[in-house]
């Protein structure tokens, strides 16, 4: 039977497994220490701003302009005690995440996180601020904030729609010879536009931790997928879950032709000023990497020989293409749907169960045999992608990490 992504993402263990099988993505739940993070991690230096009075003073306005501010009534004196105990080599003078810049419009965020757990729609709004403060606001941001996307999949249910998508415009002679060429696999979108690619994905829930990674996994596959029929070189493409007021990030790699995706460590407390901070200032740093490996690919297709590599890679990628046309309707008679309440217990398979109806059955054989072409089309392309770029599948993503000369995985 056909279910939509958001009815997958807390669907019985069964169901969603046997989706991720047709997509070809794993979803680990067991965190891994990536190398990148820690390196992110360790190379954050503080500005000095953050300790003047007026930065205080300010953390303390926030705190108390809240109707339940006695739950938050030592936020101020816990940051005050934080910066106290930053030791010189943490600080330096230079402030290139332009935390100063930004400190009303982060702590307004940062508003949102400590009273979230139990408003999804402010949880969003919170999120959707921070994420795009990091990504695209600030003066070196380089990326583009797109909410509510429908993000194709390789197999039902299709298409995904993602809370929030990060992007980064592509040159104009290269959408045009991509549009030349007629064929949507350049797209994550279910449009046909292939002037974006997509750079970081968030997914953003109340309280269902295992949904939102769910979620968070079709993202990841559906890019990881443009960026081979875009000619990228198979590497990390990161994304993060908030979940009430816990930021997660995860990593995707491909590992065995299939989609490795896998949370990393440290969490992040959102609800927490000092928290909140060096989340900021972490995603600052990720989006700059991952717009680093986008100018890096751009730099390629402004050299002869490199413009000539990518051509090819995008012909081959017409030649088996990893997602539909468009999205195929798949008639519903009926469904009796039981969405489970936040509070309800999760059981053994770390899922929720919901009842379903029947459904049109020449649709849905016309549906699945739609899956299987793609899936062998699909195949091939992995297999001739490989070739190409001269790397052995891996075996899964803590594979990747011993192969990787750039940071990587281990098991935690």
């Amino acid at each position: 039977m056909s279910l939509s992504a958001s009815e997958l993402s807390w669907a019985s263990y069964e169901k969603w497994q046997e989706s991720a099988r047709l997509n070809k993505y794993n979803l680990y739940e067991i965190p891994t220490v990536v190398t990148l993070f820690e390196t992110f991690l360790n190379d954050i230096k503080y500005p000095r701003c953050i300790k003047d009075t007026k930065f205080i003073d300010l953390v303390s306005l926030h705190e108390n302009k809240k109707v339940a501010q006695w739950i938050f009534a030592d936020d101020g004196a816990r940051y005050t005690h934080w910066v106290s105990h930053l030791k010189d080599d943490q600080l330096e003078d230079n402030d290139p995440y332009e935390l100063e810049h930004y400190r009303h419009i982060l702590l307004h965020c940062w508003d949102f996180h400590r009273h979230s757990s139990s408003n999804e729609a402010e949880l969003r709004m919170g999120t959707d601020s921070l994420i795009s403060s990091a990504f695209a606001l600030r003066l070196k941001g380089k990326h583009h904030l797109r909410a509510e996307r429908d993000l194709f999949l390789p197999a039902p249910p299709w298409t995904a729609k993602a809370d929030v998508i990060m992007s980064m415009v592509l040159p104009f002679d290269w959408v045009q010879f991509l549009m030349d060429l007629q064929n949507p696999v350049f797209s994550s979108e279910a449009n046909w536009e292939p002037n974006r690619v997509v750079t970081f994905a968030v997914e953003a829930k109340s309280k269902d931790r295992v949904s939102a990674s769910r979620q968070l996994a079709m993202y990841l596959c559906s890019a990881q997928h443009q960026r081979r029929a875009l000619g990228f070189e198979d590497g990390p493409l990161f994304g993060a879950t908030v979940v009430g007021s816990i930021l997660t990030i995860y990593i995707s790699t491909w590992g065995n032709d299939k989609v490795d995706v896998a949370p990393g460590m440290p969490n992040f407390k959102l609800d927490n000023v000092s928290g909140f901070i060096k989340c900021y200032m972490f995603l600052c740093r990720v989006a700059d990497h991952s717009a680093n490996e986008v100018e890096n690919m751009i730099r390629k297709w402004g050299t002869k020989g490199g413009k000539e590599d990518i051509k090819q890679r995008n012909r081959d990628a017409t030649r088996s293409p990893w997602r539909l046309q468009s999205k195929p309707e798949v008639l519903r008679t009926s469904r009796k749907r039981r969405h489970p309440s936040d509070d309800r217990s999760l059981g053994d398979s770390g899922s929720r169960e919901m009842e379903d109806g029947v459904e049109d059955e020449p649709a849905l054989n016309a549906a699945h045999s739609l899956v299987r072409a793609n899936l062998r089309a699909l195949e091939e392309y992995d297999k001739s992608h490989m070739n190409l770029v001269g790397l052995p599948p891996s075996k899964d993503i803590r594979s990747w990490a011993r192969n990787s000369s750039g940071g990587g995985v281990d098991a935690s």
